[in-house]
């Protein structure tokens, strides 16, 4: 019997090549997703994929995660999802699978595909895709007499004559925490947060494919002495208005220029940087004085690739769930927090409400991962 692993974004093909190598499982097939709309993940999946870990890859499937989020308030929507279930559980059934493994339980498609799949016999396993895996979002559950009529209607019209199960609850409080999904198995890299009795431990070590091996050696100096230093660049467009993202630079330089002249600053652009902001990165650097490196220029490999295979002195960022991982996906290594220095910037500049405020929610939301990762 095959086992199938479903994978959308590029960390979720690191994750379940580590789970094939710990499991020792011998039959794993690969379905990637890719997207309508930008990031395509396509090249990077090809770059990521380790061949042989893999009994077969069936064709790329576009915005798989989506297939079922779209409710069932039109017709068409719920025929589209009965069609799509109907082509899904025949790959299931031609490729002689058992077991199912999905990376985000918050997702609608998720939790509709870990409850149908179930019932049909099928093992339905989890694990890690990012922060949200161990951390619930907020949640109002749909009460009252109008809400218990909807599940009625849905599941006795529609879920149940068409998929044997109930699941308009979910469908009618999207953000219901997972508790009572059927999963078999959930494996999480972080220990001690997640703490159900299907949870285990994933224990990663560094592991690429030869295009990749070939593409990190091309990327970083082979001097094993060289004093090395990671800044992963923020576009910050969600939390700071175009008027104010000087600071953000001028934190940036205040950081950076207190470094000895003899590092090698390697810099990381964040998927969403654009062209005009990579270019004021590089003259501040030059500014400086600095030697430094762009990672990753042109293809965004995920960084814990990285730093599963290289040392850095410390990591400068200012908002990342890699900082959660720390010790767990990679050897344990400094990080400094510029977000901090940016809010009180911010203050002093008069910057809007709005952004204080979302700084401030992400700066506890990293402190959060710190206390969790202590």
């Amino acid at each position: 019997m095959a086992t199938l692993f479903i994978v959308t974004t590029p960390l979720q093909m690191l994750t379940s090549q580590q789970i094939i190598r710990q499991e020792k499982i011998a039959d794993a097939i690969l379905l990637e997703s890719s997207f309508s709309n930008s990031p395509d993940f396509s090249e990077i999946y090809d770059i990521c994929r380790i061949d042989s870990l893999w009994i077969k890859k069936l064709p790329t499937t576009v915005d798989f995660m989506g297939w079922d989020s779209g409710g069932i308030d039109l017709f068409h929507t719920a025929k589209t999802t009965r069609r799509r279930y109907k082509e899904f559980l025949a790959q299931l059934k031609n490729n002689n699978v058992k077991t199912i493994y999905l990376a985000d339980y918050q997702c609608q498609t998720c939790r509709f595909m870990t409850i149908v799949f179930s019932h049909l016999g099928y093992f339905v396993n989890f694990y890690e895709e990012g922060y949200s895996h161990y951390v619930q979002r907020p949640f109002k559950i749909n009460t009252g007499i109008k809400a218990k009529i909807k599940e009625w209607l849905l599941d006795y019209g529609y879920y149940l004559p068409l998929y044997g199960i109930k699941f308009a609850k979910w469908r009618n409080n999207p953000n219901m925490p997972y508790n009572g999904l059927p999963i078999h198995k959930r494996f999480s890299i972080v220990p001690g947060i997640l703490n159900e009795p299907y949870d285990q431990q994933l224990f990663c070590v560094p592991m690429v494919s030869d295009r990749l091996k070939d593409l990190l050696e091309n990327q970083i100096y082979v001097n094993a002495n060289e004093r090395r230093i990671l800044f992963l660049s923020d576009p910050m467009s969600e939390v700071l208005y175009s008027d104010f993202r000087y600071l953000y630079f001028e934190v940036i330089k205040e950081s950076l220029s207190e470094l000895d002249k003899d590092v090698v600053v390697y810099i990381k652009f964040h998927p969403r940087e654009n062209k005009e902001s990579r270019i004021q990165h590089q003259q501040l650097l030059q500014s400086l004085g600095l030697n430094f490196r762009i990672l990753s220029n042109e293809i965004n490999i995920p960084v814990e690739y990285y730093l599963q295979n290289t040392k850095f002195e410390t990591i400068f960022f200012f908002n990342t769930s890699t900082f959660f991982y720390n010790g767990y996906l990679f050897p344990r290594c400094g990080f400094t927090h510029l977000l901090p220095v940016l809010l009180k910037k911010a203050i002093q500049n008069n910057a809007p409400t709005s952004n204080i405020e979302q700084m401030e929610l992400l700066i506890e939301k990293m402190n959060k991962i710190e206390d969790m990762n202590i």
